[in-house]
């Protein structure tokens, strides 16, 4: 069961597309540049997470990990 799970994590990552303006790119290029993101606007900025319903959850989760992560 929990090989299943991990398998169809990887077919799901596999899945996703990253795109900058417009144009494909690598999914590991567009996590970079999604990381780069997060870190420059949380010096000089804020940062919004929102989700409704069980979504919520995983924004919230996400928000502790920023925090952890970002201090």
């Amino acid at each position: 069961m929990f090989l299943k799970r991990v398998e169809d994590l990887k077919k799901l990552l596999l899945s996703c597309k990253a795109t900058k303006n417009k144009k494909g790119i690598d999914l590991e290029e567009g996590i970079k540049n999604s990381q780069e993101l997060i870190y420059q606007t949380s010096k000089n900025g804020k940062i919004y997470v929102i989700g409704n319903g069980g979504s919520s959850g995983i924004a919230s989760h996400f928000v502790n990990d920023l925090i952890k992560r970002l201090k």
